[in-house]
């Protein structure tokens, strides 16, 4: 999985970070896949933040971005790994961050 966006946390929620998740198919393309909402730890969080503030973008890099307010789009540079419970109609269902994988 690549994250490829960031939006901030409800003013009311226990979370702070929101990170749209993607994954390569056909060729370059990326497909959204889902919101990744919880399992975030703080040196994860730092990581994208800094990817947010040099890989920003105007664009999605989806072909099928979703709407969401507030997005801060990113370059798929960084990679994640994501739980998740089952897969319906190519959404992940209950996504969990497990962590950004390190090179």
């Amino acid at each position: 999985m690549k994250p490829c966006s960031w939006s901030p946390g409800s003013a009311t929620s226990t979370h702070s970070t929101a990170c749209s998740s993607a994954s390569g198919s056909a060729g370059e393309h990326l497909h959204h896949r889902g919101s990744v909402e919880w399992g975030f730890r703080a040196p994860d969080v730092l990581e994208v933040l800094r990817e947010a503030r040099y890989a920003a973008q105007s664009i999605s890099p989806f072909v099928d971005p979703p709407r969401m307010r507030g997005t801060v789009w990113l370059a798929p540079r960084l990679r994640a790994e994501v739980s998740y419970a089952d897969m319906a109609t190519g959404q992940l269902r209950a996504p969990s961050w497990r962590g950004l994988v390190r090179r």
